[in-house]
């Protein structure tokens, strides 16, 4: 890079980039063509300078997602000055930065869970909701991390937000967070056990979708490593209240759980050879219907459903012909011959199950 760009990146001029720009107007261009460079955007990052980061932002925006030959991005570079201002803004600015991967697959979300900024934790997951979900090369989440680097301020926030969040499909996203196994097969409460961390044991053992019994790839439980490290620590008992809440959860040491006949692996692909059935034909039609229908179609099929009951239920409730008004014991019932009114109940079951099935599309 130009020094003069470099200067004028750390001193946070604009004029003078724009000075360099008249100079030579692809001074910028040339700089992106590269793959890997310490952009102006990274010098201005790791200085605090703001305006000069935000001009260049809209300059070239592909900046802030670029790398430098270290493998950092203009926003890891400032997390690791603390600047913190400056990412507050540039979240503000692209969200989408939160998630931008840089060596080892740590985000500056992640990042700045293993720095422990509990403030800064909270703004990406309120900018950007979708960084919870991001991991590392070894498979560890922000959960994982703020365990293992004992964060526990973190961990607070993270459980919070992940009970809290009610965007969609919130609940299978807060179970698989709190579950997520690593490359070790290790959830982050297998790692809380490892650690011997009983304010985090206690805290992951209140969330209410954590797996207690998960194995890991070592076949020992929550509960096992738990007790293992009681025993390294000093006095070799576990401690006796955190026994009591951790059993009354319903965490069970590996021996007692029931042993999988089949291994996931061969269970699946087992099922896979199955032959296909008229229900898994059907299912499988229904999902895929589901999975290729645009919003415009699901409200013309909410339509047609709502249509569908208000028939159906009308003509349960009011048969055509009537009911019978003497006083005689045919009272209360169809006017209607047997047969009519038994095609008529086979139409409308019909019609109900139909109207069941258009309603999960």
């Amino acid at each position: 890079m130009d020094p003069r760009l470099q200067q004028a990146a750390e001193s946070g001029s604009i004029d003078e980039l724009y000075a360099l720009i008249d100079e030579n107007p692809f001074i910028l261009e040339n700089i992106d063509a590269v793959p890997f460079f310490n952009t102006p955007l990274h010098v201005a990052a790791a200085s605090g300078n703001l305006q000069f980061a935000m001009e260049m932002q809209n300059l070239k925006p592909s900046f802030a997602k670029k790398l430098n030959t270290s493998g950092h991005s203009p926003l890891h570079l400032a997390v690791d000055k603390n600047q913190h201002d400056f990412i507050f803004w540039m979240l503000w600015l692209d969200d989408g930065l939160a998630r931008v991967k840089e060596r080892n697959g740590i985000t500056p979300f992640l990042f700045l869970v293993l720095r422990g900024n509990t403030d800064l934790v909270a703004e990406c997951l309120l900018a950007s909701p979708e960084c919870i979900q991001d991991r590392s090369v070894n498979g560890q989440n922000a959960l994982h991390l703020a365990v293992m680097n004992d964060r526990f301020e973190v961990l607070q926030v993270l459980t919070g937000w992940i009970q809290k969040m009610s965007q969609r499909n919130a609940h299978a996203i807060e179970h698989g967070f709190l579950n997520k196994i690593d490359l070790t097969k290790n959830t982050a409460l297998h790692l809380a056990a490892y650690k011997n961390d009983h304010q985090a044991v206690r805290l992951l053992l209140e969330c209410r979708l954590v797996e207690r019994n998960e194995v890991n790839g070592d076949g020992l439980t929550f509960l096992d490593i738990l007790r293992n490290q009681g025993q390294r620590a000093v006095g070799g008992d576990l401690d006796l209240d955190l026994e009591q809440v951790v059993l009354k959860t319903g965490c069970k040491e590996a021996a007692s759980l029931p042993k999988p006949s089949v291994p996931k692996s061969k269970a699946r692909s087992e099922f896979l050879k199955s032959p296909i059935t008229f229900w898994a034909y059907y299912s499988t039609k229904m999902r895929r219907l589901r999975s290729s229908s645009s919003g415009e179609a699901r409200g013309a099929v909410l339509i047609v459903c709502t249509l569908i009951i208000t028939t159906t239920y009308q003509t349960a409730l009011q048969p055509p012909g009537g009911v019978h008004q003497s006083n005689d014991g045919n009272a209360g019932s169809v006017v209607m011959k047997q047969a009519f009114f038994i095609f008529l109940w086979v139409t409308n079951t019909v019609g109900g199950e139909t109207n069941y099935s258009l309603n999960s599309i």
